[in-house]
């Protein structure tokens, strides 16, 4: 008699088991939310950047250096951000984005085109702001920056003829 007993206690356990394990898994396979990649949502921000649709493309890229902190791509994504930013006559909001990005990947890959688009963000204020010469020379010291930090980078040339104008 015990046996039966806990013979049937032992199936009903497992019955029990079986059916919860069931039923999360279909609740699994019946979710309708797609997730997103991260380079699914890169390359959308590059393609909305591409469109010309920057308020688009900084949401996406955002997005992914939110949601994908580790990836490959987050660095990148905030670089293009930055970038969006100014192509969307964001100009604050880029330099701040910039900076920050600056001051956490001293020594990335990008941090050349980092300071480059920085020193853009100044240099094309320079004539909205009325020749203001605070913004005059944080446009010269950050192409100054780049040519004495990145000498042999793409921008360090460009940067003498902003520098030289």
């Amino acid at each position: 008699m015990i046996n039966i007993t806990k013979n049937y206690t032992i199936s009903i356990k497992l019955l029990i088991f079986l059916i919860l394990l069931i039923s999360c898994s279909l609740k699994e396979k019946d979710s309708t939310s797609v997730v997103l990649n991260d380079i699914q949502i890169y390359k959308s921000g590059l393609s909305s950047l591409e469109n010309e649709n920057y308020k688009k493309a900084i949401i996406e890229f955002d997005n992914l250096s939110l949601n994908h902190p580790f990836s490959s791509l987050a660095k990148k994504s905030d670089i293009m951000t930055a970038y969006s930013l100014y192509q969307n006559n964001e100009i604050k909001k880029s330099i701040s984005k910039l900076k920050i990005f600056i001051e956490m990947n001293p020594k990335d890959e990008f941090s050349d085109y980092a300071h480059y688009l920085l020193a853009m963000c100044y240099y094309i204020q320079v004539s909205n702001q009325g020749r203001d010469p605070s913004l005059s020379i944080k446009a010269l010291n950050s192409f100054m920056l780049i040519i004495t930090k990145y000498p042999n980078s793409k921008y360090a040339k460009d940067s003498k003829l902003k520098i030289q104008y």
